[in-house]
């Protein structure tokens, strides 16, 4: 599978940067282990997919500290 890891796209407005598990898109293939996103004040956002499983749960610890 060689999908796009990171993109830019419009969504809800001041999103607090998060890291998610991995969920079905819509061919129901996953891109990666999780991926992080946020937005600012105008709702521009942005995706980075998470490929490694230690890089993942490395940013879980780290963002839960905040």
């Amino acid at each position: 599978m060689d999908k796009k890891k990171e993109f830019v796209l419009k969504m809800a407005p001041n999103h607090a940067l998060s890291l998610y598990p991995a969920c079905d898109t819509c061919d129901g293939q996953k891109p990666g282990i999780g991926y992080l996103c946020g937005s600012d004040e105008e709702g521009n956002g942005f995706v980075v997919w998470i490929s490694d499983k230690n890089v993942y749960q490395l940013m879980e610890k780290i963002i839960a500290r905040r």
